[in-house]
């Protein structure tokens, strides 16, 4: 069974760096499909050809000299000195794109430059190895994008024709490199996807090649139960399921939902290692896995930027239709709900607060819920941040919920909102932003750090 190899931009930052994702490509002949990102920082100080291009596509729109553009072209030569033909050809490219402001979709377009370059880098590179490796667009795959920006997902109707049409071209080269990030709407316009999406398109891949494993590379030793930007050193995890990345994804996890969910239908594991430990025991994400009894959760995860909407109504709870004409209001002005914990005669809607962030646009929310739903009494919380904890060991202890709380009461944390999931594998606890990088390291010392 075939191997899907998706690496991340430090992997592809210099040419050293590709030596090691050439090595481990070869190190297995089931590894036959590489899913490379846009070259990433070379340390810390560097800066992302994505983000460079993104300046080009901005600030300097149709400047095909500015500065970011310059030290694009500089990467490519800096990676490619033996292949100047390709490196002019890909300079061409940039200045193409930066130049055509015309273009529909102009932005993603020279967004989506950094992925295409790296895929033409390291086919290249490959054939001169003596690997037979040929790259491919998504553009000429069909990848279709649905929606703009944060919310461009990938189209599930073209997965079938992707697949026919992979496996129409696939079978004579040793390995291909596949393009990701950017795909086209149905107006044939490059349209990119949003955080992690080169994940995502990896995960597409990994379902219309129905591939035995989806391997993730990094620069870390897989998952961690936590942040490692907000808890030193946590701790990683072995094992995980589809289900508890999904809970976990939902609060800026690691690895996204739109990572998930194209690989639960096939059931398609990931295995996350390190670029420079690639033989290490990583993480694996699998569709079922046995929990410890000592086990209580798996992780914990937090998202900032949240905003709570409180109703208040009296004899809510009696009066039937409620929810429907609240709830139709939202679908109606297109904005998502996170939450909606109730009480007997209140209901609290948590909505991300970039739907709601200016006062005109409360004011109208307002008015067109008294409008739809009768007089009653409604204010907006600011300043929310969700902490999701999950594991499928919480529901075999009983203390589970008495420690995580108690663990917040010991920080001195103040619990706004808290919502259980169905299944008893997650919940999600609102607290002030300020609060909330001390609430996740309450949470992660409660049930990870031996006392």
């Amino acid at each position: 069974m075939e191997k899907l190899c998706k690496f991340g931009g430090i992997p592809l930052a210099t040419r050293e760096y590709i030596g090691k994702v050439i090595d481990v490509m070869v190190a297995d002949k089931r590894r036959r499909y590489l899913v490379p990102s846009a070259p990433g920082k070379k340390d810390r100080a560097d800066i992302k050809m994505t983000d460079h291009a993104i300046a080009c596509s901005g600030i300097y729109k149709g400047i095909i000299d500015s500065p970011p553009a310059q030290e694009i072209k500089k990467r490519i030569y800096e990676i490619i000195p033996d292949f100047p033909n390709l490196a002019s050809e890909l300079s061409l490219n940039l200045d193409k794109r930066i130049s055509d402001i015309r273009n529909p979709g102009y932005v993603d377009s020279v967004k989506a430059f950094g992925e295409y370059a790296s895929g033409m880098i390291i086919s290249s590179i490959l054939n001169k190895n003596g690997i037979k490796a040929k790259f491919l667009d998504p553009i000429d795959l069909g990848f279709k994008i649905v929606g703009r920006g944060e919310k461009a997902k990938p189209d599930v109707k073209c997965y079938d024709k992707m697949g026919r049409k992979l496996k129409e071209i696939t079978g004579n080269s040793q390995i291909y490199v596949l393009g990701c990030y950017y795909g086209i709407n149905r107006l044939g316009n490059i349209v990119t996807l949003p955080r992690s999406g080169n994940d995502t398109a990896a995960a597409v891949y990994s379902n219309v090649l129905n591939v035995a494993v989806y391997e993730n590379y990094t620069n870390e030793d897989g998952l961690r139960v936590a942040d490692p930007t907000v808890v030193a050193s946590p701790r990683r995890i072995d094992k995980i399921t589809h289900k508890e990345v999904r809970e976990l994804s939902y609060t800026k996890f690691k690895l996204t939902t739109d990572c998930i969910l194209p690989l639960i239908e096939k059931g398609i594991p990931i295995h996350v290692l390190n670029i420079d430990n690639p033989l290490g025991e990583g993480t694996w994400v699998v569709k079922d896995r046995e929990v410890s009894s000592e086990e209580h959760i798996i992780g914990i995860a937090m998202k900032k930027g949240f905003v709570s909407m409180d109703i208040f109504k009296w004899f809510l709870a009696d009066e039937v239709g409620f929810g429907a004409d609240l709830f139709n209001v939202l679908k109606n002005r297109r904005i998502p709900y996170e939450h909606s914990p109730t009480g007997v005669d209140t209901i609290s809607i948590i909505l991300d607060n970039n739907y709601v962030k200016t006062d005109r646009k409360r004011r109208n929310l307002e008015e067109k819920i008294k409008e739809n739903c009768g007089p009653l009494e409604l204010k907006f919380a600011n300043s929310l941040a969700l902490v999701g904890v999950a594991g499928l060991g919480m529901k075999n202890h009983y203390d589970t919920h008495a420690r995580i709380f108690s663990a917040l009461a010991k920080a001195k944390i103040r619990v706004r909102t808290i919502d259980e999931g169905a299944e008893d594998l997650s919940t999600f606890i609102g607290v002030d932003d300020s609060s909330s990088e001390d609430a996740v390291r309450a949470v992660y010392d409660e049930f990870f750090v031996k006392k």
